[in-house]
């Protein structure tokens, strides 16, 4: 399978896998810069990691030998950095899938692998990218005001009441997408689809992330409406919770 001329960058201390990768990607026609170590690649990145938008996709071990790879996910995404970005991990269990995907990778994918489904893999995470970029809908506002509510969706910082508050990658995209589609109820299965793409997550597992979200939000947690058996919306004509009255 080819899978096109991309930039790519790898972030393994694995010297062997590294240059196989490599070899493997580049006879396709691709260019492959490498990093061992998280230190590596944070000065390769740039401070607010702005050279991420160098490459098309970003391939990423957690257990690297100065920390964890979760590190540098949680800081390039909190720098509002959108580059593709598939964990390559010895590490194969749920709670490391949930939170990779949490912070913000788009894939992960557990050692040993197939090459093949590596190359699928990267493939479609680059296409979903070239989309969302190209994308002609609505276009997301860069901050989102809802009375006390201010969500700044370029920096990833949330305020309510006039206090800070910290919302996760997955539920800043929840947020997004219910956003950018303001004024339609969107069912289960199509926000799990936005919000994770194609990566496996159980239907079960919106529940949780959109009750924690509400929670975070208070008293504005209506502003999330939940039509039974059908799916969410946005509800820009929800009242605070507390009895308080709609200006």
């Amino acid at each position: 399978m080819k899978i096109g001329k991309y930039n790519i960058f790898i972030i393994d201390d694995d010297e062997i896998l590294t240059e196989g990768l490599g070899r493997a990607f580049e006879s396709e026609g691709s260019a492959v810069e490498t990093a061992s170590d998280l230190k590596e690649a944070a000065k390769r990145l740039g401070n607010g990691f702005e050279n991420s938008a160098d490459f098309d996709i970003v391939i990423l071990d957690i257990k690297l030998p100065d920390g964890p790879g979760f590190d540098l996910l949680k800081k390039i995404r909190a720098c509002g950095r959108s580059v593709p970005i598939i964990i390559l991990s010895s590490q194969n269990n749920e709670l490391d899938r949930i939170s990779g995907l949490d912070l913000g990778a788009d894939d992960y994918i557990a050692k040993p692998f197939s090459l093949q489904e590596l190359k699928s893999r990267v493939k479609a995470a680059v296409r979903r990218s070239r989309i969302v970029k190209n994308d002609s809908k609505p276009k997301l506002p860069a901050k989102f005001i809802f009375k006390n509510l201010e969500i700044d969706f370029e920096s990833g910082k949330a305020f309510c009441m006039g206090k800070n508050i910290q919302l996760s990658y997955t539920e800043l995209n929840i947020l997004k997408v219910l956003i950018i589609n303001s004024g339609r109820v969107i069912g289960r299965e199509e926000l799990i689809n936005l919000v994770w793409g194609n990566n496996f997550i159980e239907s079960t597992s919106l529940a949780p992330h959109i009750s924690r979200l509400r929670k975070k939000i208070t008293p504005y947690e209506k502003l999330i409406d939940n039509i039974p058996k059908i799916g969410y919306s946005v509800n820009l004509d929800a009242s605070e919770r507390n009895g308080r009255k709609k200006k």
